[in-house]
């Protein structure tokens, strides 16, 4: 009987399988990206960001109206 145990322990193992593809495809996609994201701060500490020495709206106050000079945001509470 010890023979007949020994064969049927010594079976051959699942192998490659979808999952194993897809184990080795996301594998290779994290490489990818560390690559990328070390090509990245790479480039963001080679040439450092200026200081903002200036305050720039991120939109126009008036937006394309004319300015006369009169009723502006507010001015309409205090005038009646």
């Amino acid at each position: 009987m010890a023979v007949s145990r020994s064969k049927s322990a010594a079976s051959p193992g699942a192998g490659n399988n979808a999952y194993t593809g897809i184990l080795v495809l996301s594998l290779l996609a994290q490489i990818i990206g560390a690559v990328f994201l070390f090509l990245d701060y790479n480039r963001l500490t080679a040439n450092p960001v200026e200081d903002v020495t200036k305050v720039v709206p991120s939109r126009p106050t008036n937006l394309g109206a004319p300015d006369k000079g009169g009723d502006k945001a507010g001015d309409s509470e205090k005038k009646g």
